[in-house]
């Protein structure tokens, strides 16, 4: 496994895997992050296959798999929260944005926001400041100063998402943030997190049970499965523009992904 550090020897009775967070070497220019033959395991329990994947900058990868096949487990690999058992991950720093929303309920939705910028020692005006900004465009104005608890589910998720993007971090790590609100919220925040991502030309990598979800958003679809890793489907996804399932191949590439995972 390559990292910055040589790492310290395991504690006794511990493995090299659960010895975490580690920190992942920096990739190539070009490419934020990459697995080589990956793999996690834990005791006789694979946790994810070995994976080969290189994200390049500026890519939307979309993973798309059944429950308990190892994509939470790849994304705590690539964060640097989980190091390998076997195989290597170099990788920018990366922003991980979780299932559920972690807000701190006590807090308003501006300090929420505003806390990895006050983490990296921003003083706390420009920290609020910034986070105002950037609720702002993510459809929350007027609204920085009510506590999360008071936020309905569409608003927190747009709160944790502007956390996130307020790490500054070239590469996101996205686990499933949208699949707990409805159609109508989905499809906004996939419009803003496509609008921020090409304008700030950031790398992420979604994880998702939604093929037209993956669709929308991704350059690159792979499904993980538990026999062969990472499978690129039969049917390629077709090249922007045009985010509508139908106009990027959509429905022949759903078919597609259905019989990868269906193997």
């Amino acid at each position: 496994m390559s990292v910055v550090d040589d790492p310290a020897p395991p504690a006794p009775g511990t493995s090299q895997a659960e010895q975490a967070p580690h920190t992942p070497a920096s990739p190539a220019p070009s490419v934020v992050a990459e697995l080589r033959a990956a793999t996690v395991r834990h005791g006789e329990t694979t946790l994810l296959p070995p994976v080969d994947l290189t994200v390049n900058a500026g890519e939307v990868v979309a993973i798309v798999g059944r429950s308990g096949v190892g994509k939470t487990t790849l994304l705590h690999v690539l964060a640097g929260l989980l190091a390998p058992t076997s195989g290597d991950v170099t990788a920018h720093p990366a922003a991980l944005m979780p299932q559920r929303d972690g807000l701190m309920p006590w807090a308003t939705a501006r300090d929420n926001a505003a806390l990895p910028l006050r983490v990296a020692g921003l003083p706390r005006a420009d920290a609020r400041a910034q986070a105002e900004r950037q609720l702002d465009a993510l459809g929350l104005a007027g609204l920085g100063g009510r506590r999360t608890a008071r936020l309905s589910g569409g608003q927190r998720q747009r709160v944790a998402l502007a956390r996130t993007l307020l790490t500054g971090r070239e590469l996101l790590l996205l686990d499933e943030p949208f699949a707990a609100v409805d159609a109508l919220t989905r499809d906004e925040l996939h419009d803003l997190l496509l609008a921020h991502l090409g304008a700030e030309g950031r790398a992420a990598v979604l994880v998702t049970h939604d093929v037209e979800e993956a669709v929308r958003l991704a350059d690159r679809l792979l499904v993980l499965t538990r026999g062969a890793g990472l499978v690129m489907p039969a049917v390629p996804l077709l090249a922007r523009p045009g985010d509508r399932l139908a106009a990027r191949g959509g429905e022949s590439l759903r078919a597609a992904v259905l019989e990868e995972l269906a193997r």
